[in-house]
């Protein structure tokens, strides 16, 4: 992996470790695996962010296969 590649990731992740503080760490995961592949089809930073949370309403997330939500532990 391209160390460009890392220092874009690298905030997605220290975002998601004080994420899993306020939901769970299965929440923080997809969070930052959403963005980082948001990112892998070019996205910028800001807009695989903003493109995550506008997916995201009230902790649950609407998918090809209905609304889901995230557990908390």
């Amino acid at each position: 992996m391209k160390s460009e590649t890392l220092m874009a990731i690298k905030p997605f992740v220290d975002y998601g470790l004080k994420e899993v503080a306020l939901t769970s760490y299965e929440h923080a995961l997809t969070e930052i695996a959403a963005m980082a592949y948001l990112l892998g089809k070019g996205f910028d930073q800001q807009t695989a962010y903003k493109t995550f949370e506008s997916w995201e309403v009230n902790e649950m997330f609407e998918t090809e296969y209905g609304r889901f939500k995230m557990n908390k532990y």
